[in-house]
């Protein structure tokens, strides 16, 4: 058997055997990218608030929080409103379980809480298929293999790639045999570098998970911790940050999770390539009432290069840049490499049982008598 051959077998194993959990990939993160649209149009009544005269002070809204949900740990400012009408989301944990937490920034009113919202089980479905740490492991696991797949595809249909890529390819309709070979073809062509990058980051991302300490831990009896509050006045603190890093765009506060632990306003620089996404600028800050105590500041044009690759491959992970342009395409993508899968499943359907040729004709001599 050749290398070629070699290289086909293992590139159709690969796809069989981890085929339904790659399919899980696709379809869920083909939802994933309108996460937040998706959101807004299921709970609108979380994220959307009447327009008011002036919106209060971010220390205030968090101490209004703080004491209309006196139970909830409070982790961070999750979602900072960007327009006139939108809710303040706060990220809480709360009886060990993550939610989220909508204010009105107007009134600090409470708008309600989530937990468990369709998004949010669609994001755990992805990352772990709902088993815990064993799933993350495995969700990188079936990301080598997805890498693998794409990587042999591409040795394999390498001779079509530029003919499927400049539209010379003809898919042929004529029976599902044919019509699923022809797809598989173009479809992987044009899917190939999107593969290539979302198997890479998703592996990259998921590397922490190979950690037998972490997947064998008994998490059942583990109690739950209270975080510190935020002494120092939020407020000071952005405009300490805003003052550090002229024009910085406000994107999230991370609260204190230990004694000692910073408080850390994260943004966006002016300048700032869209590649390094939208928090790559960051000030952290001595969690205590009073003057302003910077402990370090961390700015978007001294990023190392092992920092900016991983930037760059979450960026393109989530693919959360762009605008709706952008997350069609991506859902787009996804759902694209969803029927490259089935395809392949039917390609090695078609080879399990070829096509069933028809029996030759016997035609009848007349014999005279």
């Amino acid at each position: 058997m050749n290398l070629k051959r070699r290289l086909f077998t293992l590139h159709s194993w690969l796809g069989l055997i981890c085929g339904a959990f790659i399919l899980v990939f696709f379809f869920t993160g083909s939802l994933m990218v309108f996460r937040e649209e998706l959101n807004k149009q299921l709970h609108p009544e979380l994220f959307r608030v009447a327009v008011g005269e002036r919106r209060l002070g971010y220390d205030e809204l968090y101490r209004r929080a703080k004491a209309a949900e006196p139970a909830a740990q409070f982790y961070s400012f999750r979602y900072i409103p960007q327009a006139p009408d939108e809710s303040l989301e706060i990220r809480i944990y709360e009886k060990q379980e993550p939610g989220r937490l909508f204010i009105n920034p107007y009134t600090g009113q409470v708008l309600g809480k989530s937990f468990g919202s369709f998004t949010d089980q669609l994001i755990i479905l992805h990352y772990s298929f709902f088993i815990g740490k064993l799933g993350e492991a495995l969700a990188g696991v079936l990301a080598i293999a997805l890498l693998g797949s794409v990587l042999t595809g591409f040795v394999v249909y390498r001779k079509h790639l530029l003919h499927a890529l400049l539209f010379r390819t003809t898919i042929r309709w004529k029976n599902w045999r044919t019509a699923s070979s022809g797809l598989h073809r173009v479809l992987g062509s044009w899917a190939l570098l999107f593969n290539v990058v979302l198997a890479g980051s998703g592996l990259w991302m998921s590397w922490d998970a190979f950690d037998l300490k972490k997947i064998f831990a008994d998490d059942k009896d583990k109690k739950e911790k209270a975080l510190p509050a935020v002494a120092a006045n939020i407020d000071a603190l952005i405009a300490e940050a805003q003052r550090l890093e002229p024009g910085l765009e406000l994107v999230r506060v991370n609260f204190p999770r230990k004694p000692d632990a910073p408080v850390t306003v994260l943004g966006r620089a002016p300048g700032s390539a869209w590649i390094w996404g939208r928090t790559a600028s960051k000030v952290e800050f001595r969690n205590q009432a009073g003057v302003v105590q910077v402990k370090k500041v961390f700015r978007e044009q001294d990023l190392g290069p092992a920092e900016r690759f991983d930037f760059a491959l979450r960026t393109l992970h989530f693919g959360q840049y762009g605008g709706l342009t952008v997350k069609i395409i991506y859902s787009l993508l996804a759902l694209s490499s969803a029927v490259i899968t089935i395809t392949g499943f039917m390609l090695w359907w078609r080879r399990l049982r070829p096509a069933k040729r028809s029996a030759p004709v016997r035609r009848s001599v007349a014999v005279s008598a």
